[in-house]
């Protein structure tokens, strides 16, 4: 997807936040899910992922299809700026959002959505999203290490990751800066 293509929203400054399940890890057996996410806005869904050169990182597409399983579509909020802003906005992030900078429990893709998020309208981002990064402060490096061989990092190319189809999942509008969630009727997270 280019810079320029948008698709039909009905709602196009509305802001949303995209979760994909992952594959299932040990960390499910916890209760923890683990989750890649996007921030979708003017027809375009922005997402960040591990690349090897430094030019690629935050990535442009069709809302909805960054990987499979589409499992939450979080409704943040309006955002006060234009499409155009929104571009310029997300190319200056990319100079802060290299590819090569990626970490899976430091600077993943849940901490690019929060910093976007943040930018077009001052929204938090539900604290169950990131919740594997933020617990890894508790958990032994050597644990660390082998979820991070197990948990798939999506190398990019050409600023896409995936065009997959994904099922179908429910939302919900809220007027506030907090967040509401709606989930499948086969999730194991509560909102």
């Amino acid at each position: 997807m280019s810079e320029t293509d948008t698709f039909d929203s009905p709602d196009p400054a509305m802001v949303r936040l995209n979760l994909y399940l992952l594959p299932p890890t040990f960390l499910d057996v916890l209760g923890l899910g683990v989750y890649h996410s996007g921030v979708e806005v003017y027809g375009r869904e922005y997402a960040f992922g591990k690349s090897t050169t430094p030019e690629a990182g935050i990535m442009v597409l069709r809302p909805g299809t960054a990987f499979p399983t589409l499992k939450y579509t979080i409704m943040l909020g309006p955002t006060a700026l234009c499409a155009s802003d929104v571009s310029r906005l997300v190319a200056d992030l990319r100079h802060t959002w290299s590819g090569v900078t990626y970490h899976t429990t430091a600077r993943n893709c849940n901490h690019f959505s929060a910093e976007l998020a943040s930018a077009l309208g001052s929204y938090i981002l539900p604290a169950f999203v990131n919740r594997p990064a933020s617990l890894a402060c508790c958990i032994p490096p050597m644990v660390i290490s082998a979820a991070e061989r197990l948990l798939p990092m999506q190398e990019i190319g050409n600023n896409e990751i995936g065009s997959g189809a994904h099922t179908q999942s429910h939302t919900h509008t809220h007027t506030e800066k907090e967040p509401i969630v709606r989930r499948n009727c086969h999730s194991r997270i509560c909102s």
